[in-house]
């Protein structure tokens, strides 16, 4: 079986050479409304500093290591995971349109045109 996407019985899903894999249930769409949620909040500690770094060295050890739980590890590891996340959503959403030029046509909408108007109002400010 060639890797690719395929429409078994009118269902999508992504086909690898291992077999094919499962729908995305309401459990899964929860779950990575949760990630998100969360990888959003430790990539925001990162870069909001709440201040514990300008007192590292008058922290007790134990907040010393949540700081650098929540930073280093939690919030580094969120970057990639919101990527691993965004390919799978993006394939999941291919899937559905069969056709780039439609997939494409929809993340223009979506975002880059918000992102073009929200420009220019702030230029002409």
């Amino acid at each position: 079986m060639e890797d690719g996407l395929s429409d078994l019985d009118g269902v999508f899903c992504v086909t690898t050479r291992q077999g094919k894999l499962r729908q995305m249930t309401s459990d899964d769409s929860r779950a990575i409304k949760i990630c998100r949620v969360m990888c959003i909040f430790f990539m925001s500690y990162v870069h909001v500093n709440p201040g514990l770094n300008d007192h590292v060295g008058e922290l007790p050890p134990n907040l010393s290591y949540l700081e650098n739980l929540l930073s280093e590890i939690l919030g580094r590891a969120s970057v990639p995971a919101l990527s691993v996340l965004g390919g799978y959503l993006a394939v999941m959403a291919y899937g559905q349109r069969r056709s780039w030029a439609i997939y494409v046509g929809e993340r223009w909408q979506t975002l880059v045109v918000p992102l073009i108007g929200w420009n220019a109002i702030i230029i002409l400010l």
